[in-house]
């Protein structure tokens, strides 16, 4: 009796533990995983894990983590626009001081929350499998300006007649004026504006908003000696002065 009475104890027993691990794993696959992974990604963006970031982009195949580097850099290190404004804006008067220049495009004080991004799942997690997230935009912001990160298609930017722009010392092909990028990196870019016989730079901010940019539109060109060969410049002018 004792012998039928433990049997029966350890097969309850065995019962509710496999059923209360049976559970555990089909609220961790229905409910847990997908938001677990949605605050990794999340976490790995505050903590500033760039390379996780690039890795688990949508599109990612596009565009080479180099390029997406340059637009880290100009947004998020001071000391890269801290040397901008020496080469570019010290004297063009468009900002006060370097701090003023850097408050415009350094995004780097803030931290996103899960509503700043925008993923791109794949597939459905169940019993069997998993679902995959990518970053498909993430936006981020400082006191001034808004922006974003991610790849973007079909970009034009539409330029003055016999004109060369060049944007992240890529020299870009133009028809009737208008150059298209057939996929980029949202953020902040670097130009030169080549038009008149001048040159110009700038910084251009895209985001999936605005596809269609007028590059005489931007606000911050300025008229420089630029050698297209090792890539320096130095102020000049401004393009409005």
């Amino acid at each position: 009796m004792k012998d039928k009475n433990m049997s029966l104890t350890i097969g309850i027993t065995a019962f509710l533990f496999i059923f209360i691990i049976s559970l555990i794993y089909i609220l961790y696959c229905y409910s847990y995983y997908d938001g677990y992974q949605k605050e990794k990604y999340l976490e790995e963006f505050n903590g500033r894990n760039y390379d996780y970031v690039y890795e688990r982009l949508s599109n990612k195949d596009k565009l080479k983590i180099e390029d997406f580097n340059k637009v880290i850099d100009l947004m998020y290190n001071k000391n890269t626009l801290e040397s901008i404004y020496n080469t570019y804006y010290r004297d063009s008067k468009i900002y006060n001081n370097s701090t003023e220049f850097i408050n415009e495009y350094f995004y780097g004080n803030r931290k996103i929350s899960l509503d700043d991004i925008e993923y791109k799942q794949v597939g459905k997690s169940n019993l069997f499998k998993r679902s995959k997230f990518y970053y498909k935009k993430i936006n981020v912001s400082n006191d001034f300006n808004n922006s974003a990160l991610g790849i973007i298609d079909n970009v034009y930017f539409s330029i003055d007649n016999n004109s060369t722009l060049i944007i992240d010392n890529k020299r870009l092909s133009c028809v009737d004026n208008r150059c298209l990028v057939e996929y980029m990196f949202m953020g902040l870019h670097e130009v030169n504006y080549i038009s008149n016989g001048f040159t110009y730079y700038g910084l251009v901010n895209v985001t999936s908003n605005v596809r269609d940019i007028n590059i005489n539109s931007l606000d911050n060109l300025v008229n420089v000696d630029f050698d297209l060969e090792t890539g320096v410049g130095v102020f000049n002018e401004r393009i409005n002065s």
